[in-house]
């Protein structure tokens, strides 16, 4: 039995360094504020309704979901 599903969004992948606020990086969620550090880019994420900060290396690639087409939807279903 197969496990794909159609997405209602496009996935893109950027180089952390060209990533901006209000990106959406996949299964982590929203980016709400990019640091620059000598070793790394610490991105401060919107996830499970908390700020989570999460330190990447500067050569990593990460994956982005577009936000545009994404229905946001709060704990109880509701759009």
């Amino acid at each position: 039995m197969s496990n794909a599903t159609s997405l209602p969004f496009e996935i893109c992948t950027k180089v952390i360094s060209e990533v901006e606020v209000g990106e959406v990086v996949a299964n982590l969620g929203k980016i709400l504020e990019i640091e620059e550090a000598p070793q790394a880019y610490c991105l401060v994420i919107e996830r499970l309704g908390e700020k989570q900060v999460i330190k990447f290396e500067k050569h990593t690639l990460l994956i982005l979901i577009s936000n545009e087409n994404v229905i946001h939807m709060n704990m109880e279903g509701e759009i």
